[in-house]
């Protein structure tokens, strides 16, 4: 038989336990409202039981128990549940990222307002309609003059606006690559600070906690995928170990960014292309054109070619927007973007009209009777597509100087009539004759609908912008269902607390009762036996 001090052990054993097991709820509590924590559990195991197996042991009806002892403080986490909305949280990352920069194209393009370009565009054609009417009038030419400045204007703000925007949003996908860096340090370090404490047996909830919220992070900027090693298995077999991150790329090719087994790290960076040398002009929008990704382990760094990066999260979509060139398009010819693709669209509206109604302007003859040369255009002559939203300028000063006629009369104004009817069409009109009646021939073609372009522009961005906003509104649906799935599991709930706490507490004060009983008995057998015949 055990000895009756045997149940004092028993006892004591069963209050320190639950005394851990308070000390854990009370832990919980505390961190209710910690963005991330998650619960943790003592698990209750039995002690060895008495008498071990053996020749020599007695006999007795079966083996006694000897109390209970606290196996483990366990994460109530569910690992599937971490990648589930690891593998959601890139998608809504790049679309709520696509989304806030179409929004901010939206607001430069302002369309339809009073101050958008279709608005100042009409407002032009409305001038040169009263040209057509009152040829002779100087105001009338001079209004002319104006609502062109406003025209000039607005090109040179819209391309001031999405430059500044673009700027914006380039340092945005900078900020990301420093911040992935950050994020991959941080990582490492507590691969090594966990790894430490596993080796002697313990685990390190909090700092688990602390690695999970950090990946989560990584997981909405880059798609990654986590594997879990367990260096310290033989001295805690149930422990998380280390993580070995990887970047996945759409081909399922993977680069290591964490390495949980050699505890190194990566590091990355952006590369640009479209840049000018040292001293030379930009004849084109610069553009991001790779990232590299360095071997944590001192091998070859990895060159990622962005038309095969994974376009999930809120890097590339930053990228995106600033404008990116794929592995076939060194030249530059095949960047896009949102933002790039906007400038260019803005280049070429300005280009292509400033020509075309020069060329319109040229064949016409001013109110003086004398003929537009070429140097003496409506607006100054542009070269190149790139830049010409703000290169637009307005090169009459005279409102006589306007070439309104296509021959000497005062009343002629069938050359005010073909640049009206040019900027509602986009075509050379009926009436667009020169003196000699020949049709007018223009420097780019069959005529250039800025109106429609416009329109083309504004029908095409709602539809971008309308696709990325219910995108962005599904993926946050679906990434708020993940979390709650997970917070299920993982949150604190205090009513359940406050459960395990009058539990724990009414099992520590049972075992301390038995403490009580046990001295009873023992000082009856100390103090009260052997003492007849006394």
């Amino acid at each position: 038989m055990l000895s009756t001090f045997a149940n004092l052990e028993t006892a004591k054993r069963g209050m320190m336990t639950h005394q851990l097991a308070l000390n854990t709820t009370g832990h919980n509590i505390s961190n209710a409202s910690t963005e991330g924590y998650t619960r943790q559990r003592v698990n209750f195991t039995t002690t060895i039981p008495w008498p071990a197996i053996g020749v020599n042991r007695p006999q007795i009806p079966g083996q006694l128990g000897t109390g209970v002892k606290a196996g483990t403080i366990d994460r109530i986490r569910d690992f599937y549940l971490d990648a589930q909305l690891r593998n959601k949280t890139p998608d809504f990352g790049y679309w709520d990222t696509r989304a806030t920069a179409l929004a901010r194209v939206e607001d430069i393009v302002n369309e339809p307002s009073d101050a958008g370009l279709s608005k100042v565009l009409n407002s032009f054609w409305e001038s040169i309609q009263d040209v057509t009417t009152r040829p002779s009038d100087l105001s009338a030419r001079q209004v002319m003059l104006e609502r062109a400045k406003g025209l000039k204007e607005t090109f040179a703000f819209m391309s001031t606006q999405t430059t500044t925007a673009r700027e914006e949003i380039g340092l945005q996908a900078d900020v990301h690559v420093e911040t992935i860096n950050t994020l991959l340090e941080s990582i490492n370090t507590l691969n090594q600070q966990i790894m430490e404490l596993e080796v002697v047996g313990y685990k390190p909830n909090d700092l688990y906690d602390e690695r999970d919220n950090l990946v989560d992070q990584l997981s909405s900027i880059v798609p990654i995928e986590v594997e879990r090693n367990n260096i310290a298995e033989k001295q805690n077999p149930t422990a998380d170990g280390t993580y070995t991150i990887s970047l996945v790329q759409n081909d399922g090719t993977k680069f290591t960014l964490v390495d949980g087994k050699t505890m190194k790290y990566a590091e990355v960076s952006l590369q640009k292309g479209g840049q000018p040398a040292a001293g030379a002009a930009a004849t084109e929008y610069d553009y991001f054109q790779s990232i590299t990704v360095t071997d944590p382990n001192g091998g070859q760094n990895n060159v990622l070619d962005l038309e095969n990066f994974n376009k999930r999260g809120g890097l590339f979509a930053s990228i995106e927007a600033y404008g990116y060139v794929n592995q076939q398009g060194q030249n530059g010819t095949d960047a896009s973007g949102v933002f790039y693709d906007k400038l260019k669209k803005l280049d070429e509206m300005a280009f292509h009209f400033v020509r075309e109604f020069n060329a319109i302007h040229a064949n016409g003859i001013d109110l003086d009777g004398n003929q537009a040369a070429a140097d003496n255009s409506f607006f100054n002559d542009i070269q190149n597509e790139f830049g010409a939203a703000q290169a637009v300028e307005i090169a009459l000063t005279d409102p006589r100087a306007v070439a309104a006629a296509t021959k000497n009369s005062t009343g002629n104004n069938e050359n005010a009539k073909a640049l009206a009817d040019f900027i509602l069409s986009g075509n050379v009109g009926k009436s667009s004759i020169d003196a000699n009646g020949n049709p007018i021939a223009t420097n780019d073609g069959p005529g250039y609908h800025l109106k429609s372009e416009i329109e083309s522009l504004v029908s095409q961005l709602g539809v971008d912008a309308q696709e990325a906003n219910r995108m962005a509104y599904n993926t946050l649906v679906l990434v708020n269902t993940a979390t709650n799935n997970r917070l299920s599991v993982t949150g604190v709930s205090l009513d359940e607390e406050f459960v395990d706490l009058v539990r724990f507490q009414h099992a520590y004060n049972g075992n301390a009762r038995m403490i009580t009983v046990v001295d009873e008995i023992l000082d009856k057998i100390i103090n009260g036996m052997g003492v007849v015949g006394r």
